[in-house]
């Protein structure tokens, strides 16, 4: 199980068994959304969760669930919270590590100073992922 909390949502993610995510609002402390991670991965059930957020812009309320996966892979997923306070998830996409296979992503940490994400695997490799940052932006180039 995992848990984060995202401030620009007020919602909390939880990681249910590696199969689930389960969404809860803070403010009415129920659960607004459930939803399998095939929905967020399609390469292996989950290990752990990282949101990336932008503390600077609130009045879009979205943010980046990277998702580290039982097979090793990274998966990027943007969350948007609609007016209505319903959630969408859209795959954005997935990165696959070549060396230790399988091996479960154990930590994700962001470095936003050098634009990059620290991922370890439950194996004691760690890894990059370069500019980890661009994926906010994307978004704002589609506008």
């Amino acid at each position: 199980m995992d848990l984060k909390y995202s401030k620009l949502l007020e919602d909390v993610f939880l990681l249910i068994g590696n199969n689930y995510i389960s969404v809860w609002d803070t403010k009415t402390l129920k659960q607004i959304k459930k939803l399998p991670t095939s929905q967020v991965t399609k390469t292996s059930s989950l290990s752990t969760l990282y949101l990336l957020e932008r503390p600077t812009v609130w009045k879009n309320k979205k943010v980046v669930l990277i998702a580290g996966c039982n097979d090793g892979s990274i998966s990027v997923t943007n969350v948007i919270k609609k007016m209505d306070g319903d959630l969408t998830f859209s795959y954005v996409r997935t990165y696959e590590k070549h060396f230790e296979p399988y091996a479960p992503i154990s930590y994700i940490c962001i470095h936003p100073s050098i634009n990059a994400a620290f991922v370890g695997d439950a194996s004691g490799v760690v890894f990059t992922l370069p500019k980890i940052l661009n994926t906010l932006k994307h978004d704002d180039a589609q506008r």
